[in-house]
């Protein structure tokens, strides 16, 4: 019998409330599923607070139980922390894939997202319905870009060689299911044999990080959606949560600047980028 999972990874203590509460109250079978907490944290205040909550939530569901790293969240401070933080995430992802490797699909949240009541109804009933699903994601806004930020998915022009040329960090949609070329890790559902198929990878190059590479791989076999319907909240540590209203198409152009100064149109309206 498949058991399907739901993953929340959490680091930080800031959004962990509104984060599990919304989680609470969202259209959730489970019943039918496993819940992991994954902590990648030292915090003894944030550990202690997950486990309370899942000693009273995890009742609810038909299994539950939480992985704790043990150690210091990385948060990028330089450029130079990048793949420090990137090589994490990866360590990170291999072992919830590795814990939820009974599952068909696994659905996961990131702690500074707050889930709308029917993200796990859409993303995973599509995802359950159609084989040739890779992963399928809902909308986010990115933080720390200002008031009119692209969404966490992505338009990517890759050359022969394997170099980004170009990428399109996409402004929201209020309907519809598209294929994207890059997403984000905030919300999403996977399919285990797609995961299990691929390297996670970072590469300064085009600056895209293990979330941005994981799409594009799947992308080569399966379907990589995006459910514009399912907008996300996205809460800073000062605790305002940004939602896809007023995102806007943001092009990245490493074709005419360096990787870490490319090209920038805040404001891309989409033609031939070949």
């Amino acid at each position: 019998m498949n058991i399907d999972s739901f993953v929340v990874v959490i680091s930080k203590k800031y959004p962990i409330e509104k984060c599990l509460k919304a989680i609470a109250n969202a259209d959730i079978l489970r019943k039918e599923l496993y819940l992991l907490l994954y902590l990648d944290t030292k915090d003894e205040w944030l550990i202690s607070y997950c486990k309370n909550w899942l000693e009273y939530h995890g009742k609810k569901w038909l299994s539950a139980s939480m992985m704790i790293t043990h150690r210091e969240p990385i948060y990028p401070t330089s450029i130079e922390d990048y793949p420090k933080k990137w090589d994490r995430i990866i360590e990170n992802m291999n072992a919830i894939k590795l814990r939820t490797d009974f599952s068909e699909i696994v659905f996961m949240v990131e702690d500074d997202t707050i889930i709308p009541k029917n993200a796990f109804t859409k993303l995973y009933n599509k995802i359950k319905r159609d084989e040739e699903i890779g992963c399928i994601q809902g909308v986010e806004p990115l933080l720390r870009a200002g008031d009119n930020p692209p969404c966490g998915a992505w338009k990517l022009n890759v050359c022969a060689l394997g170099k980004v040329k170009t990428k399109v960090g996409l402004k929201a949609k209020r309907t519809g299911i598209e294929k994207i070329d890059g997403g984000g890790y905030y919300c999403w559902a996977f399919r285990q044999k797609a995961i299990r198929a691929i390297h996670f990878r970072w590469s300064l190059n085009g600056w895209c990080g293990p979330d941005m590479w994981t799409w594009y791989d799947l992308a080569r076999n399966w379907k990589t959606l995006i459910d514009w319907s399912v907008w996300c909240g996205h809460m800073d540590k000062d605790g305002k949560i940004y939602t896809p209203e007023g995102t806007r198409n943001w092009l990245f152009d490493f074709s005419n600047g360096t990787d870490q100064s490319p090209k920038m149109d805040y404001d891309y309206q989409f033609q031939n980028l070949s």
